[in-house]
């Protein structure tokens, strides 16, 4: 994976573009989402559509009106909600949109990272994952050693505030040191704590979704690990804030 990332833009896409589409996917068999199998594909074609444009526009720029073609997109997914059986869940038109908005969104958001000024810089990605990891590891090590105040216990019994302000700390400092590499410790300290707070809620976030379904995990792609969702929720729902760090820092 790394090495996809890393290696060319075409790589880069790619890899993804794979977890673009298994998220999706994912994201439709959590929630047993019954709708026609052509109003899941038209989903995830969706999604791979606003992503690659997101990627496009990121490497080489396209003209703003190009966008305007998401809009009939949407209502298109209406139409193709026709065919969901409504009456087992009212609700599978809208997880039908949501499915594709939750995962392309922040991975179009990421090619905005890994470009600057059109040039392919992907080591900023992979410092956000290193980010992402930092908080990961020391939050579970410092609420292993010192947890006492559970964080979200309906949601997760596991997470605790120790643990939560220890993976903050520890991945802030990481932050830091990846800043005095890429000359803007400013930035990268935000980018911690921005990946630290809102890669947990993420986490909560998915944590919630499956508790809803009474899923242990999102799917069962990676052995031991769970699925897609399972490892990049935290991704997934931190970009977005960091894409506004990028924009204003």
């Amino acid at each position: 994976m790394i090495f996809g990332i890393i290696y060319s833009p075409v790589s880069f896409f790619i890899v993804f573009l794979t977890i673009l589409i298994i998220g999706i996917w994912e994201f439709y068999q959590l929630f047993e989402n019954p709708s026609h199998k052509s109003t899941k594909a038209f989903g995830i074609i969706l999604g791979i559509i606003i992503y690659s444009m997101f990627f496009l526009d990121a490497m080489n720029g396209l003209q703003p009106k190009v966008f305007t073609l998401l809009i009939p997109l949407f209502f298109l997914m209406f139409f193709f909600n026709l065919y969901a059986d409504t009456n087992r869940k009212k609700y599978a038109p809208f997880i039908n949109i949501l499915g594709a908005l939750y995962v392309a969104i922040p991975m179009g958001l990421l090619s905005y990272l890994v470009f600057d000024n059109y040039a392919f810089k992907p080591y900023q990605v992979l410092g956000l994952i290193w980010l992402i990891w930092t908080n990961d590891s020391f939050a579970y090590f410092t609420g292993s050693l010192f947890g006492k105040k559970k964080l979200f216990e309906r949601i997760s019994p596991g997470k605790s505030w120790e643990g939560f302000f220890g993976g903050l700390a520890f991945t802030i400092a990481m932050g830091y040191g990846i800043g005095i590499y890429f000359e803007d410790t400013t930035k990268w300290v935000l980018f911690g704590f921005c990946i630290s707070v809102f890669g947990t809620i993420g986490d909560l976030v998915e944590s919630q979704m499956k508790r809803l379904v009474g899923a242990k995990d999102s799917g069962t792609i990676l052995p031991g690990h769970g699925g897609v969702l399972d490892r990049f929720d935290a991704l997934l729902f931190a970009i977005p804030f960091v894409f506004v760090v990028e924009v204003f820092f």
